[in-house]
């Protein structure tokens, strides 16, 4: 795990992480065209709530944190979750979004190893094996004045 100052603030990640990651050590922040259309949409003077689902280690949730947003986080992978908990300050669920409630299976990778964290979908299984993880409908969440 690596911790650096980034463009948005401190942020915590695997370097084993073949893209996030990758960029975070190189250049301190994640896709910057995509954040900054990310907070174009996102304008200041909206009321409500941003969601950030496979929130990852929260880099555009941190980016739209910083300009005042209220940001609600869903990470399913728990070494993800872990990290995403330290580097945000919105609420954070250790849950996948699905059309359905129920739990499901998605490939597990330790953190020690090279890949695409992010590249990850529900019902598979990978070298490593998989994990079981809670799939929670938005619905559920009853969310009022979501952007």
């Amino acid at each position: 795990m690596t911790c650096i100052d980034g463009r948005w603030g401190k942020i915590q990640f695997y370097e084993q992480d073949e893209y996030v990651g990758k960029s975070l050590l190189n250049y301190g922040e994640y896709n910057p065209d995509e954040t900054e259309e990310m907070l174009r949409l996102a304008h200041p003077a909206r009321q409500g709530v941003v969601l950030d689902i496979g929130a990852h280690f929260g880099c555009i949730g941190q980016a739209l944190e910083s300009m005042g947003h209220n940001v609600v986080f869903f990470e399913p992978q728990p070494e993800l979750f872990k990290l995403l908990k330290q580097n945000v300050k919105g609420d954070t669920y250790n849950v996948a979004i699905g059309d359905t409630e129920g739990r499901s299976t998605m490939a597990y990778i330790p953190p020690n190893v090279n890949a695409n964290y992010g590249g990850l979908s529900l019902d598979t299984n990978g070298p490593q094996g998989s994990i079981d993880v809670e799939v929670r409908t938005l619905d559920s969440f009853d969310f009022k004045d979501v952007y």
